[in-house]
């Protein structure tokens, strides 16, 4: 026949790690009285931690070591005790990018997010160093998630992302914060922008544009950031009923690329040459596939024109040294004929 105290501790193996609060209420229903918790340490805790089936962590919380499991060789996983420390918080920063897989290194301290009157004291459990990190809200963008037989909370990855290079020490480091952002696959950029929108910082903004660029280039999960349809959706979010987005990009069919194409200089129109990289652009549109993209994304065009009718390439301009009335009337006629300007201007209204 079972005892009490085996049936508790069968019902306890698969959890792992066990809070106080895990214990009575798994043996509430054992015990089939209102559990005392004085009794049910002294009766229940105090004998299978003799017995070699629980072992203390610290006041509390308990690991529930396996009938052939020594203590000293108990293999600790850091981010079921992390998970257990309160019952309002989240796993972040560089513990987020642990649970994730995206880590650049496998640190020995686990970051539990608190609000300040939740906080505990920072303690060391074998190698492993549990810390409270204080933050306002532990509710937005916190996801629940099956782990080990138990429910962990972690920081949504574009709240991590966003934590990370707010609060960089948690992080690791510039360094190890870089390294590790580069592998969190499947960030949604849609999700990031809205999120960033509610921090109403503008140097926030400024900062993840400037990682999220360094990222592009060294990590292929960051591609999608150059999606210019994702991009104009997630900033006609931001602007208000009837308000107006003003669009301007480089022309594939401007009148010296098509002249340069028929000469044979420029074997393709859309090519990107060095010139424009370093300018910082990424792709050339035409009018067509340009208006094509907006009314894709739901936006309706008020106004199209071109910028500057551009007969030759810049140094061959250059070298003509023309007169600023001639210049003056390449801007004005272009803004007729913006299928073969230089560039194409486009208002567009939500």
């Amino acid at each position: 026949m079972v005892t009490k105290l085996e049936a508790l501790y069968n019902v306890l193996l698969p959890i792992r790690v066990v809070s106080f609060n895990d214990i009575i209420e798994k043996a509430s229903s054992i015990v089939k009285v209102v559990p005392n918790r004085r009794y049910i340490y002294r009766k229940y805790v105090n004998k299978l931690v003799e017995n070699g089936k629980l072992e203390r962590i610290r006041k509390g919380l308990y690991i529930v070591l396996s009938p052939l499991e020594e203590p000293e060789k108990h293999v600790v996983d850091k981010l079921l005790i992390a998970s257990k420390i309160r019952a309002e918080y989240y796993l972040g920063f560089h513990t987020a990018l642990e649970y994730y897989g995206a880590a650049s290194s496998l640190y020995n301290e686990a970051y539990i997010c608190v609000k300040p009157n939740d906080r505990f004291n920072p303690f060391q459990y074998k190698r492993f160093s549990f810390k409270p990190v204080f933050v306002k809200a532990i509710t937005f963008e916190i996801e629940e998630k099956h782990y080990q037989n138990s429910i962990v909370k972690v920081s949504s990855k574009e709240r991590t992302f966003i934590e990370c290079i707010v609060r960089v020490q948690y992080a690791g480091g510039w360094e190890e914060c870089i390294k590790s952002l580069e592998g969190l696959r499947g960030l949604d950029l849609e999700k990031l922008v809205t999120l960033l929108h509610k921090y109403k910082n503008d140097n926030l903004f400024r900062r993840t544009g400037y990682v999220l660029e360094l990222l592009k280039k060294r990590s292929p999960f960051y591609e999608h950031v150059d999606d210019p349809l994702l991009l104009i959706k997630q900033y006609t979010k931001f602007v208000k009923s009837s308000g107006t987005i003003f669009i301007a990009v480089p022309n594939a069919r401007s009148l010296h690329r098509l002249i340069g194409h028929q000469a044979g200089i420029l074997d393709n129109l859309y090519r990107l040459s060095d010139h424009d990289r370093a300018l910082g652009h990424k792709r050339y549109f035409d009018q067509a596939s340009l208006v094509k993209l907006i009314e894709e994304s739901g936006l309706n065009i008020a106004v199209i024109e071109g910028l500057f009718l551009k007969p030759f390439s810049t140094a061959q301009l250059k070298s003509l040294e023309l007169p600023k009335e001639v210049i003056n009337a390449l801007f004005h006629i272009g803004v007729k004929y913006p299928e073969i300007s230089n560039a194409i201007y486009i208002e567009a209204t939500s």
